[in-house]
């Protein structure tokens, strides 16, 4: 019988143990913070799920690993180069309820169900802003409760509401001076946000959005 080459023996252990052994992470998980964002767009009627993950002490943007795998509900979430992000994006509606799942090339699996998010509208009969006064914009929806906020983006002015059990928006006529008179474009936005049920020892955010139909306003002086 021929005997086996001692240093070609040794060889296919080596390759047999390196096979079975777990992927060593690129860097230290402990420290990756994890932001999961979920949009409904009213306008494009589009959900869009975004993942991105960074080092909490360099804030460093990071890539997971290729053993890693990452899924909203069933799909799978792809890595976008150009914006260092993982997305999917859904047609047809809003998302009101959903799991992110990530399973580590450690082993390691972390599940984050999404907040649920409020839609918002503008009122039918909004048409018009004075520049002459301080103004309340009333929305259509659920006033605001814990960990949300209402953003109103008009040109190029940002207005914004934290205040729990609020319904309005409030304009500042100084804010609205600086806007051009004549049609603008006005956005109007629900946002909650929380944190991880589950994640590293660095721990992260998952927010969740409602941006309403958009709306064009007359800026009156």
């Amino acid at each position: 019988m021929q005997r086996l080459n001692p240093i070609l023996f040794l060889l296919i252990i080596s390759l047999v143990v390196i096979s079975c052994k777990k992927s060593e992470p690129s860097f230290d998980l402990d420290k990756m913070y994890s932001t999961y964002d979920v949009t409904y767009d009213e306008n494009t009627n589009e959900t869009t799920v975004y993942a991105q993950f960074r080092n909490s002490e360099t804030a460093e943007l990071l890539k997971l690993d290729d053993e890693a795998l990452l899924k909203y509900d069933s799909d799978t979430m792809k890595y976008i180069e150009d914006i260092s992000s993982y997305a999917v994006e859904f047609s047809g509606g809003q998302f009101t309820t959903g799991t992110i799942n990530l399973r580590l090339e450690t082993g390691e699996v972390f599940t984050n169900t999404i907040p649920p998010v409020e839609p918002i509208f503008f009122e039918p009969i909004l048409d018009t802003l004075s520049q002459t006064e301080n103004i309340h914009v009333l929305w259509l929806g659920t006033p605001l409760g814990e960990n949300q906020r209402v953003d109103m983006l008009v040109g190029d002015e940002e207005f914004f509401q934290t205040v729990v059990g609020s319904t309005t928006v409030y304009m500042d006529q100084a804010l609205l001076r600086k806007i051009d008179l004549g049609p603008v474009t006005a956005h109007l936005e629900r946002t909650v946000r929380v944190p991880v049920q589950e994640g590293t020892a660095a721990g992260g955010q998952i927010t969740g959005k409602y941006r309403a139909l958009d709306v064009v306003l007359e800026i009156v002086p």
